[in-house]
């Protein structure tokens, strides 16, 4: 089944593994890997949304490590994104049957726009995200 992400994936941790290793499984349900397209924020975007101080890796970095992660999975496509618009258009682009995100989102409605797609949100793993490796100093 094609499935779709989208986030920062500043400094890749065991959160965003685990959210990744979902959309994988939720890929292959069909007993084959159909697509995963993930959609990454730009740098600009991430400055908006996180601050002047981030990301702490640039765009291409955080492809590179991202794609270096999920290339086990044949067919998967990395986006960037800066708006809501645009990530909107890489959904109905890509078309998947689900959308995975992080059930730390509080309201999904406020995305115009994602009523068209089937949402499954992924229990994040407690006391993991970029900003507390961050706070503790051990982003590469």
């Amino acid at each position: 089944m094609k499935v779709a992400l989208s986030g920062c994936f500043d400094c890749l941790h065991a959160g965003h593994k685990h959210i990744l290793k979902k959309a994988e499984v939720l890929s292959s349900m069909n007993g084959y890997r159909d697509q995963i397209t993930i959609a990454l924020n730009s740098d600009e975007s991430i400055k908006i949304l996180k601050g002047k101080d981030r990301p702490i890796e640039d765009f291409d970095k955080r492809k590179r490590t991202l794609a270096s992660f999920v290339s086990r999975c044949s067919n998967f496509n990395i986006v960037k994104f800066s708006t809501e618009e645009e990530l909107l258009a890489i959904y109905r682009t890509a078309q998947p049957i689900f959308i995975i995100h992080g059930n730390d989102i509080k309201d999904t409605s406020k995305i115009t726009g994602i009523e068209e797609f089937n949402i499954i949100l992924i229990p994040r793993l407690p006391n993991i995200s970029t900003t507390q490796i961050i706070e503790a100093n051990k982003c590469n």
